[in-house]
Order: structure tokens, then C-alpha cells, then sequence
């Protein structure tokens, strides 16, 4: 499950949209918005002062790092509903080793979608994806559009995903870029 920098509050649309905000690069930049703020033109990465100018009354909130923290330890805590194998992974996502558990919510469309009918009526926007390995499971989750791989379909299902799904280096993919590889395939 993804959660973190492209985290997604619910929308309020009668208030002032809210975002949340870091230092990157030595600019404080938008790391987190809600709907509302992303149809008034607000996005991730984006500078604060050019947030503003889009939209003046902007509600912003610093990044607290320490209660994100907290947050993810929770939802893997609730997600031992799903299995007992639940891992944090960095500072924005959870694995679950469901192998056997699937079954027990109806198969695995089923299962996927309990899981995320139940995070998205607790206000997060949730990206998932079921896999033989965590890397493809973590690929398809950020960069694709599957949520189940095949057995067995794995090289076939990531192949056209840009090479950040690999979880490379960000100056590696830059550079593997200038050189002409774009995609894993």
C-alpha cells in the first residue's frame, strides 16, 4: 500500500484547501495536498510561493515526520486484520505477506478491494497490488495500473514501467535516461 508523499487528504470543498509542506533542496515545497487543493492547480513537488499565488488562502501544515511515523505503525498494527505479517517499508508503505490469507475475504479481488473500500472511508487514497515478490508488488503500486500480477507474469507486467520502478538511485535513472533506457522492458 502507498501512502506518504503522494498522499491525498479528503476533499473540503467549502474550507480553504489544506496542504502540507517541507524543505527540500533548501524551497519549501507542497509533499501532500488534499483534492480540493489539487483542482485549484496545487501539486506534489510544487514551491510554496508559487502554491500561494494559485491559491492565496492555503492552508499550510509543516511536515511532521515523527507522527507519519506513528501514523504508518498504526495502519500496519490495523492491517494485522488482513495477516499476520505486516512490514513497514520506508516512510510511506507497508508490505503484507497474505500468501494463504486471500481466501478467507473471497479471493483476491475481494480481498484487494476490502482493504481499500476500508482505508479510503478513513480518508486515505490507497494504492495496491498483489505479487509473488515485494518488488514487483511495489512497482505496480507506484508506477502501475494492475493490481494483481500473475504468477509467473512479472517481467511481463512491469516491462513497460519507467525505471524508477525499480527503485533505483534517482541520479542512476537520470543517467540511464541520457543514455536512452526510459522503461524496465
Amino acid at each position: 500500500m502507498k501512502w506518504g508523499k503522494s498522499w491525498i487528504l479528503s476533499a473540503r470543498p467549502e474550507s480553504p484547501p489544506i496542504a502540507v509542506t517541507d524543505t527540500e533542496k533548501n524551497a519549501v515545497r507542497i509533499v501532500a495536498h488534499e483534492a480540493h487543493a489539487a483542482r485549484r492547480g496545487i501539486f506534489n513537488g510544487q514551491s510554496l510561493s508559487d502554491a500561494r499565488a494559485l491559491v492565496p488562502d492555503l492552508e499550510c501544515h509543516s511536515r511532521d515526520r515523527s507522527a507519519e511515523h506513528e501514523l504508518l505503525g498504526s495502519l500496519a498494527a490495523w492491517c494485522e486484520r488482513y495477516t499476520p505479517l505486516v512490514a513497514l517499508d520506508g516512510e510511506e508503505s507497508l508490505f503484507m505477506d497474505v500468501a494463504g490469507c486471500t481466501h478467507l475475504f473471497g479471493g483476491e479481488e475481494s480481498f484487494i478491494a476490502d482493504i481499500e473500500t476500508r482505508l479510503t472511508a478513513q480518508g486515505f487514497t490507497v494504492r495496491t497490488c498483489l505479487a509473488d515478490t515485494a518488488g514487483a508488488a511495489w512497482a505496480m503500486a507506484r508506477h502501475g495500473i494492475g493490481r494483481i500480477i500473475a504468477s509467473g507474469q512479472h517481467a511481463q507486467a512491469i516491462s513497460a514501467l519507467p525505471l524508477a520502478a525499480l527503485r533505483l538511485d534517482a541520479a542512476l535513472v537520470k543517467s540511464l535516461g541520457r543514455v536512452g533506457f526510459k522503461t524496465i522492458g
